[in-house]
């Protein structure tokens, strides 16, 4: 801890996937409550900034509004997410875990500050100018991920383009290897780049090609999730007129 406590001048995020009645399966998580709430604590004890993280699935649905009461009650700040992805090896049954998008929204615009937030989201970020290129978003600009292999990749979500720094180094690979991604272009017909909703459904097509074999052939689930937030923000913003 005190190691962490010198290393980092922003925050850590905490991702926990745990039920409050502290019974696990070894298929969906590594820490029960139990175990996971003495770290969380002593990390807080130290004055580390920290975020937690929750995934909403089919186990936790009931007990999600519980994890965001305690989040609250430890002062820190709470997100979930519901985009429940296949495994990297292409076994999909992660997604039998999925609530359905309806559920998903219903409960994350439960909270008036998170609809606000998405408002004001969707306020700065729709009518973007159509792109060609496929990706457009952070990854290889302001993010990256590490394996356990030491490639270094644009993010998690996607190994095509890596570099490996047992090999080389970060600037490197940084710099001449990871812009590709940028660069990589739409193919034709792809609908994501046209759609003006697409700010709000968390579009990634590395999430495409694990769901669907192809990075251009969207996620219902995800595409479903941004007409829900659109329709419920487009009825609060005609309330509010």
């Amino acid at each position: 801890v005190r190691t962490l406590n010198c290393a980092l001048s922003s925050h850590v995020l905490i991702s926990f996937v745990f039920f409050f009645n502290d019974t696990a399966t070894t298929e969906i998580y590594t820490l029960s409550l139990h175990d996971a709430l003495p770290i969380f604590r002593q990390l807080l004890d130290h004055k580390i900034n920290l975020k937690l993280k929750t995934i909403l699935m089919t186990y936790n649905r009931h007990e999600l509004f519980d994890i965001e009461k305690m989040a609250r009650e430890y002062g820190v700040k709470f997100r979930f997410d519901a985009a429940i992805f296949p495994c990297f090896n292409g076994d999909k049954t992660p997604l039998k875990l999925r609530v359905t998008p309806e559920e998903a929204i219903e409960k994350e615009f439960s909270d008036e500050e998170r609809l606000r937030q998405w408002q004001d989201f969707f306020e700065r970020y729709q009518g973007l100018p159509e792109s060609d290129t496929l990706y457009n978003c952070g990854a290889g600009l302001t993010n990256f991920h590490i394996d356990s292999y030491g490639n270094l990749q644009p993010c998690l979500m996607t190994n095509s383009f890596k570099y490996n720094l047992l090999s080389g180094s970060f600037p490197t690979g940084w710099r001449d290897v990871m812009p590709r991604i940028r660069k990589k272009k739409a193919a034709a017909g792809y609908v994501c780049n046209k759609c003006e909703k697409r700010a709000l459904c968390g579009v990634c097509p590395a999430f495409f090609e694990l769901e669907n074999g192809s990075e251009n052939v969207l996620s219902e689930y995800l595409c479903a999730m941004g007409q829900h937030r659109f329709q419920v923000i487009h009825i609060n913003n005609s309330k509010e007129d």
